[in-house]
């Protein structure tokens, strides 16, 4: 019998898919430890975003990837987050499904949202170079649930409609 002990610590889950240190992971390491210090102090917030995305996945019936959670000051400013970030406030998080079907995602999470009436401040489908992922924030800084769905492409915000056919250049997002 091998009584061998992992030197992984132990993860402390927020909910039953969700944990803290994947809301405030960064693969910065000179940011991690400041990144986490700072996430405890917002750690009710945190476990509200972790049932909001815990909400998300029950809906879609699929694992997801979170790619970003929390952010402290320093490492949005590193990561070149807007300056106006819900993520620095722990309100909002970017997400992958497992079955790497983005579009798709982002299609069901907006209709969802809208159909159902459920809270929220912005549904963004970001894309930064080879990257793509959904952006779900249920505030913003100031609290407000402005129901906005945006398109990020490569530096430019877009404000959609509901239905998609048309967008709108939004000036001076970050």
């Amino acid at each position: 019998m091998n009584s061998k002990k992992s030197n992984k610590p132990k993860e402390e889950k927020l909910t039953e898919h969700f944990s803290f240190e994947e809301l405030t992971y960064t693969s910065n390491k000179d940011l991690k430890e400041i990144n986490i210090e700072e996430g405890r102090k917002v750690k009710d917030k945190l476990i509200k975003l972790a049932e909001f995305a815990e909400s998300v996945r029950g809906v879609l019936g699929c694992p997801m990837f979170i790619t970003s959670g929390f952010r402290c000051e320093k490492l949005n400013k590193k990561v070149g987050g807007s300056k106006t970030s819900s993520h620095k406030d722990g309100f909002a998080v970017d997400l992958k499904p497992v079955n790497g079907l983005i579009d798709e995602f982002f299609e069901f999470v907006k209709k969802y949202f809208i159909e159902n009436e459920i809270p929220f401040d912005q549904i963004i489908d970001e894309h930064s170079g080879d990257k793509h992922w959904v952006h779900i924030g249920y505030k913003n800084s100031k609290g407000e649930q402005r129901k906005q769905i945006k398109l990020y492409d490569n530096g430019t915000y877009y404000l959609l409609k509901y239905n998609n056919d048309e967008k709108e250049e939004l000036k001076n997002e970050n």
